[in-house]
């Protein structure tokens, strides 16, 4: 008689475990679809974000024509700070102040094609061409 109990009961564990187990790869697969779905929106929510944030490349050129184009209108010496704060502020350009000054401003400086003298320590100004 026990015996037979006990094949009746492992009989019905192993049913409750086929059903666990169909039930367990349904839940799965809902949420391996639930989380897919979620990434590829979090994805494109990333990209608008970015699209509506204006994010230039720190493209040497177009640095280069922003502090020209700075000093010139500024006609006066300008500290690199305050060059670096217009480029950070005004043109949203996101690179590091030391990066900017021992990189960026001494290769605009030896740059012929870019109008840009270094006017003291620290200071730059927009060189005028002279005929």
């Amino acid at each position: 008689m026990k015996n037979k109990q006990a094949e009746e009961r492992i009989i019905e564990i192993m049913d409750e475990i086929v059903v666990l187990s169909k039930e367990y790869e349904l839940l799965k697969n809902q949420k391996f679809t639930y989380n897919r779905d979620f990434s590829q929106e979090r994805i494109h929510e990333e990209y608008v974000k970015e699209s509506e944030n204006k994010k230039y490349n720190n493209s040497y050129d177009i640095i280069s024509l922003y502090v020209a184009s700075f000093l010139k209108l500024r006609g006066v010496p300008t500290k690199s700070q305050i060059i670096y704060n217009y480029l950070v502020e005004e043109k949203q350009v996101s690179l590091s102040y030391s990066n900017f000054q021992s990189n960026y401003l001494k290769k605009i400086h030896d740059d012929n094609k870019i109008n840009v003298d270094r006017a003291h320590r620290g200071y730059y100004q927009y060189r005028r061409k002279s005929n």
